[in-house]
């Protein structure tokens, strides 16, 4: 576990666990006075309680009983927090909780600032920061594999991932330290550049590929940005049907029918897209036209997936071949549509969406996107990591640089060590409060 802080409040906060509304809530206190406060709005006492058991009690008020429950008692460290934790079992229902919960309030208890428990968590060592923004993860995720991937992430797969890497840069940083500062030191290998530079490129190739694999995950994660585009009246809206199976966008025979752009995600598996069937390119008709064709055109640079579908029965036009030269490096699919009444088209995947005959293009989608590997092997889950990443990346570039450049070791040390810090902070070893209180606010408020 990662060496951190104490939390330095002697607050005790509390929080309703959960949706109000079920047949069962929680309401969680933590803190070295959960027990005492915990106590003045139950009918029997707890402060005897030993730890790690749950007992049968009422909560009273004005002595009256507000609820029958279960209570139970977690001591420090050996809790979610790291300090002690009661956690009290009520009936569920949105007057219900918010009533014990004001009532503990009144008791002397602090409401919990959203992700205050999973702060202090981090904070007492219970947790990385990598594995308290899986929590979160956890909590919203969408798809079978956003709830995987943060399961591994809580289980510490993103400290597996960079750990030894981290080690490895901690140990150089270290010899290094002892060649600058004590040169007379014999016991210590002699680092030079031409011993360093090697280590350099080996580590720059390894974030290289975690960066690659890390952003294929994000983008399945987050769901793909995936644009249908394609000259008027080639079936763009009825592919967009055939992937939802209903009968979201109007299809017409007549070209230039779609003069906006629909927006819709579906979920293939563990596949997360976010479809958007767009205006068809060609030369606009009218002013109407000619707004969502610019529509499409912005789109299209935005776009994390391009769909290209062509018409099946036609040759390519001026513009087709035109579109699928400015494709060329950009993550599209080609995708030959109408094959029910032409099956002789040599470009592309082919469909008939009218026909919902798209398992060729489902298939190739699953294929790009293989959810299993990504899910065999560990990636980084956030943003934040893969900027942090991206820094230590640059910054062993820079240390590279100087290396060839023929600087001394003192200016290498330097790049090297913002690349040691930015892959310290993916773990939080950093405790820096701005950095904590951007990723907690969003966390659900008992979390």
């Amino acid at each position: 576990m990662i060496p951190a802080c104490r939390v330095m409040t002697n607050d005790t906060i509390v929080a309703l666990a959960g949706a109000a509304l079920q047949a069962v809530a929680i309401i969680r206190l933590s803190g070295e006075d959960c027990k005492d406060i915990a106590g003045r709005i139950l009918k029997e006492p707890i402060d005897k309680q030993t730890e790690n058991t749950i007992i049968h009690n009422y909560v009273i008020s004005k002595d009256k009983i507000v609820d029958e429950v279960l209570v139970s008692y977690f001591k420090a460290p050996f809790s979610y927090t790291g300090e002690d934790v009661v956690e009290i079992n009520i009936h569920g229902g949105r007057y219900l909780g918010n009533k014990i919960v004001d009532l503990l309030l009144q008791a002397g208890a602090k409401l919990a600032e959203p992700g205050e428990f999973t702060q202090r968590a981090f904070l007492n060592g219970k947790l990385d920061l990598s594995q308290a923004e899986a929590i979160n993860d956890l909590v919203k995720a969408n798809t079978a594999f956003n709830a995987e991937k943060a399961i591994s992430g809580l289980g510490g797969s993103i400290t597996k991932l960079i750990g030894e890497l981290i080690e490895e840069i901690k140990d150089i940083l270290e010899n290094l330290e002892v060649n600058i500062d004590y040169p007379e030191y014999d016991d210590v290998t002699q680092l030079s550049q031409e011993l360093i530079k090697p280590k350099l490129l080996d580590w720059h190739d390894k974030i290289e590929e975690m960066i690659k694999e890390s952003e294929l995950s994000m983008l399945v994660k987050e769901g793909i940005l995936t644009v249908i585009i394609g000259e008027p009246n080639v079936g763009k809206s009825s592919l967009l049907n055939a992937l939802l199976k209903e009968n979201r966008a109007l299809v017409s025979t007549i070209a230039g029918t779609t003069r906006d752009y629909l927006e819709e995600e579906i979920v293939i598996d563990d596949l997360h897209l976010r479809l958007i069937d767009t205006a068809g390119l060609r030369e606009a008709g009218d002013d109407l036209e000619k707004l969502g064709i610019e529509k499409t055109e912005e789109l299209l640079t935005k776009a994390q997936l391009v769909i290209l579908v062509l018409d099946a029965t036609k040759t390519l036009s001026d513009y087709e071949k035109d579109l699928l030269e400015r494709l060329k490096d950009k993550e599209h699919i080609i995708v030959a549509n109408k094959t029910d009444l032409n099956n002789n088209s040599e470009l592309g995947i082919k469909i008939s969406a009218v026909n919902n005959d798209i398992d060729s293009l489902i298939n190739e989608l699953k294929k790009r996107y293989d959810s299993d590997r990504l899910l065999s092997s560990p990636t980084l889950n956030s943003y934040r990591q893969l900027d942090l990443i991206k820094q230590a990346k640059c910054s062993l570039q820079a240390a590279i640089k100087a290396i060839d450049e023929g600087r001394e070791l003192e200016l290498v040390a330097i790049d090297i060590t913002q690349a040691y810090q930015a892959l310290c902070d993916i773990l939080g070893r950093y405790n820096r409060m701005d950095l904590l209180d951007s990723i907690f606010r969003d966390f659900w408020l008992a979390k």
